[in-house]
């Protein structure tokens, strides 16, 4: 049996980070037009803008992930509104579906595919919510759930 397509995404961004994303971006456009206006100061206005301009994108990309399980493969993706980019990546089997503690201190999720190759699906602060959500992505794609958050010396599958 062949399963349909699943998507994984982190969900649209909060009314409080668009509103930031719009102001940098706002920012940025009125320092492209001061640039052009007050030429003494043109190397200021460029250095804020592109400032305001990442700090932008940091509040408006959103991510998602698509698997095609027929072909054997997946789409990491990156959004800024209605704008998608991303690649497909070809593997042979999904493997499992990992939590652990990174030097960050922060609970990262991954994705083990082909036994040895991995990819970082999301981070969170709590280990609850990390197990959670491992335990949501693992029921949709039909994985096993790898714990090494809990006691990273004493690992152990869900």
């Amino acid at each position: 049996m062949i399963k349909e397509d699943v998507v994984i995404s982190q969900g649209s961004r909060s009314l409080l980070e668009n509103i930031i994303a719009a102001t940098c971006y706002t920012a940025t456009l009125f320092c492209l037009y001061q640039s052009f206006v007050d030429l003494k100061h043109v190397g200021g206005y460029a250095y804020f803008g592109t400032t305001c301009f990442i700090f932008g994108l940091r509040y408006s990309i959103s991510k998602y992930y698509r698997f095609n399980f027929k072909n054997h493969r997946f789409r990491d993706m990156s959004t800024i509104g209605s704008i998608e980019w991303g690649n497909w990546v070809q593997y042979e089997e999904l493997s499992y579906v990992a939590v652990f503690l990174n030097s960050k201190d922060f609970y990262e999720i991954n994705l083990w595919y082909d036994e040895k190759r991995h990819f970082n699906l999301s981070n969170y602060q709590d280990l609850d919510d990390a197990l959670d959500v491992a335990r949501g992505i693992a029921l949709q794609l039909e994985l096993d759930v790898y714990d090494a958050g809990t006691d990273p010396y004493n690992t152990k599958w869900l």
